[in-house]
């Protein structure tokens, strides 16, 4: 509750997939960077959440190179490590909007279906004979 940020290690580092540990900071309303497969950092921003680009250099983000990845990724952390406690309260006002932006934004997510996932349905509805018994169904 009381750190600054936190870092996430997902379980897979070759294939980006978010899942709830990603969720658990970006909920919390905490600052927090990705242990996890190339481009993890790059899909977020893709997806419309905002980076804190202002205190980390996400350069390592698109490495292949598992421990040249990870070191970039330590190298940030200990940036953060050696600032005193009054910077640090500094910055995370200074990014207040841009964490609340990040939840609001995955809360937004969370309760609308994708496009891929609407036209599923749509072709579903069009070319099943039979009811449908899917999980989708709940959607339908």
């Amino acid at each position: 509750n009381e750190s600054f940020m936190q870092l996430v290690t997902e379980s897979d580092d070759e294939v980006v997939f978010y899942s709830e540990k990603t969720a658990t900071p970006i909920l919390l309303n905490k600052i927090f960077l990705i242990a996890g497969a190339p481009g993890y950092h790059t899909g977020l921003k893709h997806r419309g959440f905002e980076l804190y680009d202002e205190i980390f250099d996400y350069g390592f983000d698109t490495e292949k190179n598992d421990k040249l990845r990870y070191e970039g990724l330590i190298e940030n952390v200990n940036k953060i490590c050696s600032l005193p406690n009054s910077e640090l309260a500094k910055l995370h006002k200074s990014l207040f909007d841009k964490i609340v932006y990040n939840k609001q934004h995955a809360m937004n997510l969370s309760t609308t279906t994708p496009f891929a996932v609407t036209e599923l349905l749509k072709l579903i509805k069009q070319e099943n004979q039979k009811p449908y018994a899917g999980p989708l169904n709940m959607l339908l």
